[in-house]
């Protein structure tokens, strides 16, 4: 499994330099299955997949490998 996070603070893999984006934003999850899945991680503006909010983990693979 490989974790990625993601947020505006320095100290994460992914980093956003956004008023919009916390300090502590959201992470994505390789699993060892091969499914990614994005999850909020307690962001004050939330975390959107498709122009939706998301509130639980959401697959995002398929979306991915049709980027």
């Amino acid at each position: 499994m490989k974790v990625l996070t993601i947020s505006r603070s320095p100290n994460n893999d992914i980093v956003f330099n956004l008023s919009q984006v916390s300090r502590h934003h959201a992470q994505l999850v390789q699993h060892d299955n091969g499914t990614i899945t994005i999850s909020d991680i307690g962001s004050k503006n939330g975390t959107y997949v498709n122009r939706q909010r998301i509130d639980k983990d959401c697959n995002i693979k398929q979306w991915i490998s049709n980027w």
